[in-house]
């Protein structure tokens, strides 16, 4: 996938507060958040060899979808720095 998706999505540990691309976390939701978005790129590789999906599109969805549901969580987790 693209270059916006892999520098969207890490995990930086500032006091038990996770940076996750622009957003503040916790930890605790940080980890699983971004364990569980490894799973769209491959889940996307699959729908592309099986559908043959136009990339672009599938790569601008999984952008989409996982820097939405990192600020999802992170209005869900309201942390102040």
């Amino acid at each position: 996938m693209g270059e916006i998706l892999d520098c969207s999505v890490g995990i930086v540990d500032s006091g038990g507060v996770a940076a996750l691309g622009r957003e503040e976390v916790p930890m605790r939701q940080a980890r699983p958040a971004v364990d569980i978005s490894f799973g769209l790129p491959a889940a996307a590789g699959c729908y592309l060899d099986e559908k043959k999906a136009d990339r672009q599109t599938i790569e601008d969805i999984i952008v989409t979808m996982t820097t939405g549901s990192i600020t999802a969580i992170k209005e869900g987790f309201d942390v102040k720095a």
